[in-house]
């Protein structure tokens, strides 16, 4: 059995210094006569790129319109040319950029403007012009009566070729410095607010937005993993879809959270204008092809024994069985088990009500999360006793995965060794033998290979750090393998030892976290492996 192991490392048509010349552009002197509104500063900058730290004047204008009100405005910025220039030409180039202003007086935070990305070539030594821009803002948390100065604090430009981000340049003002802008606020601006309802939610299902006091514009939506290193994507891998809009100020709609989200912590950022907050939510992954419940008997009168069987819910999840009535209040007690490492369970209660109408299971103590089937109390037939027996043969050892490759995503080479994280598709080793053998679970790995079939990275370049967890009721212990690099030798993933007299076997889980690191001068492309594991 085997898994693939692939990774990009991006290439670069560009040196590092013409990428960090490439975001420092800002743009050429644009001379406009000022408006109504309008203020004009021009200190000395200083941005910070991969390979350097030019500094120079730059010119900036800001508007806003109105100057005065509620807190919602428009601000119209005009750009001057960037201390820092390109080397070489870039024939084409698109760029991204946010300003950041700090806010002073009524109030005090930062206001950020995100202007449209545009397309331009990049010529050598020669500053390029952004098109002025103008996009809707809000000031907010200030009182009625005050005035709220905005003086530039950084500017954050990407850099964009063939859709590849080329490189990131900060620039900030170090001296020449002032206020320019000013806001005068009339009847008190209030801070935005964000809902998520319900705050845990299954994969595949949606969460519902609703706020107040949101500036007009596009709505961004962006969720974000602090459990896997703060990941965030704004893609269809974890957003399925969305309707979430504002109006007047209110923010409202729905996001249809992927089903490929694991269960996990996350955070669903919204962003409209300068305003950007952040719903907490808690996503519990649900199985392809849903969750089940089945009730042994599903009819019979106050009295009847039920065993309830689930399948397809949380690996290892708590979970609550609870007889309702119709509308869906408690009949009686509840009974709480746990699912083992496939997301099965049973449980079994008697029924004491005459109202039970229903069972619901739901996992970590949340209703939000789990499923419910109907029950039908009756007076049943006639009871009969009949002797059962039967005959229970034993199985075999097994195992098998979750997944048939493995990922370790893209860097880019800097000039230091890379690392890259991911995890191994975990693997379910079920002993049905019932015997006291006990096993043993390795791997071994082969080297990468470029897809030009010449350029290898070592088999030792991938390395892992082993854990087990085996079902509740598994006998026999099992143990995790040492952490380390993977090679042609057989290396421990997990074991069941056996012990005299007592028998092993059950279920259990076998997961790694995989590190893949490379020299700091590798050929750029596409290196592929072979992890095989062997059980026996």
């Amino acid at each position: 059995m085997s898994k693939r192991l692939s990774r990009r490392l991006t290439r670069h048509r560009w040196a590092a210094s013409v990428a960090a010349a490439a975001l420092t552009l800002g743009g050429g002197l644009v001379a406009l006569a000022p408006t109504a509104g309008a203020g004009t500063v021009t200190p000395v900058m200083r941005c910070t790129t991969p390979v350097g730290a030019p500094e120079g004047q730059q010119q900036f204008e800001v508007t806003l319109d109105p100057t005065h009100g509620d807190g919602a405005t428009s601000m119209h910025v005009v750009a001057g040319g960037s201390p820092a220039t390109s080397p070489i030409p870039i024939p084409l180039a698109t760029i991204k950029s946010v300003y950041t202003f700090a806010m002073s007086g009524g109030t005090t935070g930062d206001l950020s403007a995100a202007p449209p990305s545009f397309e331009t070539p990049i010529e050598v030594n020669t500053p390029i012009v952004p098109p002025p821009f103008t996009v809707p803002t809000t000031i907010v948390g200030a009182a009625a009566g005050s005035t709220v100065d905005l003086t530039l604090k950084s500017i954050v430009v990407q850099t964009i070729v063939g859709g590849n981000l080329l490189a990131t340049a900060t620039c900030v003002p170090i001296s020449g410095n002032g206020v320019v802008a000013s806001y005068t606020v009339e009847q008190g601006s209030q801070a935005p607010t964000l809902t998520a309802t319900p705050s845990t939610v299954d994969s595949n299902s949606r969460v519902t937005l609703s706020g107040a006091h949101w500036p007009a514009g596009p709505v961004g939506l962006t969720m974000c993993f602090p459990e896997f290193g703060g990941f965030c994507d704004n893609g269809y891998s974890t957003i399925a879809a969305s309707d979430v809009k504002v109006v007047d100020g209110v923010l409202s709609g729905w996001v249809h959270v992927a089903g490929a989200v694991p269960s996990t912590a996350a955070l669903l950022k919204v962003t409209s204008g300068s305003v950007a907050l952040e719903a907490p939510l808690t996503v519990v992954s649900v199985p392809v092809g849903g969750r089940g419940l089945v009730l042994s008997p599903n009819t019979g009168p106050v009295g009847t024994q039920v065993t309830v069987t689930g399948t397809a819910f949380s690996p290892n999840a708590q979970i609550t069985v609870q007889p309702q009535d119709e509308p869906g209040a408690p009949t009686e007690d509840a009974v709480t088990t746990t699912a083992d490492a496939n997301g099965s369970f049973t449980a079994t209660f008697t029924v004491t009500a005459a109202a039970t109408a229903a069972v619901a299971a739901y996992e970590f103590g949340n209703p939000a999360i789990g499923m419910r089937t109907p029950y039908t109390v009756g007076e049943g037939p006639a009871r009969l006793t009949q002797s059962v027996s039967g005959q229970i043969k034993p199985g075999g050892l097994t195992m098998s995965q979750a997944g048939g490759r493995i990922d370790f995503g893209s860097a880019t080479i800097d000039g230091k060794p890379l690392r890259l994280n991911a995890a191994l598709n975990r693997v379910t080793v079920v002993d049905a033998r019932g015997t006291d053998l006990g096993w043993s679970l390795t791997g071994t790995m082969s080297e990468l290979t470029a897809e030009n079939g010449t350029d290898k990275l070592p088999a030792g370049s991938v390395a892992w750090t082993p854990a087990c967890v085996a079902a509740d009721g598994a006998p026999g212990t099992v143990t995790p393998g040492t952490p380390g690099p993977l090679g042609a030798t057989q290396a421990q993933l997990c074991t069941q030892t056996p012990v005299e007299g007592r028998a092993t076997g059950g279920s259990v889980s076998a997961d790694a976290a995989l590190t893949l690191t490379t020299p700091a001068f590798v050929r750029p492309g596409t290196y592929s492996g072979a992890l095989t594991l062997s059980l026996s």
